[in-house]
């Protein structure tokens, strides 16, 4: 019994056992150590650069005009060539609240990044930006994307811009095979709109173009009177 309690504590020390109960002797095998090391390593990395995004961030909303710029300029970059999703993750988010025409280009150019997490926080961010200039774009993603979870972070997005052409941009989504992806495209179609046709998707896509004249109440006199002296 002895014997083979000793052979089960080596074969522990010198096994991925060493990260259990017997972590302590980790040390002892130059495998776990290297490992230890490169863990250590990643989790450092992302770490730094997650403080490091953030600062940016922060520098991204500075009323030094070349701090903003600089910051804008490396959180770009970042978004276009970091190797880790998850600071792109990051990079993408601080864009989101970066009002530049340079944030908005990284952006639309992340929605064509591999990484699906990648591409919902840049619809994320889009949708933040709430620029019409994205709608074409954020229906491309919509239609097309591979990604179930990314059209509906599209179609999210497109419901935070009021123009009528975010709402033909959801159209087709209306009749798409996913009904969590319709359910979507309603929900931001009463945000763009201000009408609610529940969940009668024909009526919103005929709505949409203009075929249903939806009945009003008729405006009050204060508000017949706010229109005039304007």
């Amino acid at each position: 019994m002895k014997r083979y309690l000793a052979l089960f504590l080596i074969s522990a020390v010198f096994s991925g056992c060493a990260e259990g109960p017997l972590h302590r002797f980790g040390h002892m095998n130059p495998w776990v150590v290297e490992r230890w090391e490169k863990e250590d390593q990643y989790a450092m990395t992302l770490y730094t650069k997650r403080t490091n995004i953030r600062e940016l961030a922060k520098q991204t909303q500075s009323q030094n005009l070349s701090a903003a710029t600089e910051a804008v300029a490396a959180l770009s970059q970042i978004l276009g060539e970091e190797d880790l999703a998850l600071a792109k993750v990051e990079a993408a988010r601080a864009l989101g609240v970066a009002k530049s025409p340079v944030a908005l280009s990284a952006l639309h150019a992340a929605l064509e990044d591999p990484e699906p997490e990648v591409r919902i926080a840049v619809c994320e961010s889009l949708g933040l930006q709430a620029n019409t200039d994205s709608i074409g774009r954020l229906e491309g993603v919509v239609n097309r994307d591979t990604e179930n979870n990314v059209r509906l972070a599209a179609a999210r997005a497109l419901g935070n811009i009021p123009d009528p052409s975010a709402a033909r941009a959801l159209t087709l989504a209306l009749g798409d095979r996913s009904p969590a992806l319709q359910f979507r495209a309603m929900e931001s179609l009463k945000q763009i709109t201000g009408e609610n046709f529940e969940g009668d998707a024909e009526r919103w896509r005929t709505y949409v173009q203009g075929e249903i004249q939806v009945d009003r109440d008729p405006p009050s006199f204060a508000e017949q009177l706010s229109r005039m002296l304007r």
